[in-house]
């Protein structure tokens, strides 16, 4: 059984079940629309070169968790610093200012790139008590996220968010909140990357 609310498909439930499942939801800023274009001609003017140089250092590379040919991410800002001259990116850091000022105060702002064709394992972005995850930092360094934003810079209709009973189209000039301490997966089955900026809290 199928059923579909807005962008959310649901897959082998009863509808009116579909609540329990529904794991994204859309946000929004006061009096301000959010523009997937300027904040994309920002990042192609000062970030996608940075991008496509961090495969070429990235410290997993060479571990079973990492793929390079799957992901790529830069981050904008981490531990309340910018990574970058922020003052050329005027209307990211407005749009970022007003998450934090109206949602959250997360520790890191990231872009993150998936090449088409793609798609990694089902996972958790880890609670306190996962494991697998607390054994994935203390050998790799990575600290888990628990709140998260994003924002699709760029996307095709062939960009899935997939949990267990449910899958996600997010759309470009959109806010969402993710939940990302449950089972989850991501595809690009399109034919061109897919580009979000995302907002974490890091556990």
């Amino acid at each position: 059984m199928m059923g579909r609310v807005g962008n959310v498909i649901f897959v082998g439930i009863d509808q009116e079940r579909e609540k329990m499942y529904q794991n994204i939801e859309e946000k929004c800023l006061s009096n301000q629309k959010i523009y997937s274009k300027i904040l994309l001609l920002e990042y192609d003017n000062n970030i996608i070169d940075k991008m496509n140089k961090v495969i070429m250092n990235h410290s997993y590379t060479n571990s079973k968790f990492f793929d390079p040919m799957y992901k790529r991410y830069f981050y904008l800002k981490e531990n309340n610093e910018w990574k970058i001259d922020i003052s050329k990116m005027p209307y990211t850091k407005k749009i970022a200012d007003l998450v934090f000022s109206e949602h959250y105060q997360f520790d890191r702002i990231a872009y993150r790139q998936m090449n088409p064709f793609t798609n990694y394992r089902f996972h958790t972005d880890a609670s306190p008590n996962d494991k697998t995850k607390l054994e994935y930092r203390k050998n790799y360094g990575q600290k888990g996220s628990g709140e998260c934003y994003h924002i699709p810079l760029k996307t095709n209709d062939y960009c899935l968010f997939v949990y267990e009973n449910e899958m996600h189209r997010m759309k470009e000039n959109k806010l969402y909140r993710v939940t990302n301490d449950v089972s989850h997966t991501f595809m690009n089955a399109g034919n061109y990357e897919r580009i979000h900026l995302i907002f974490e809290k890091i556990l």
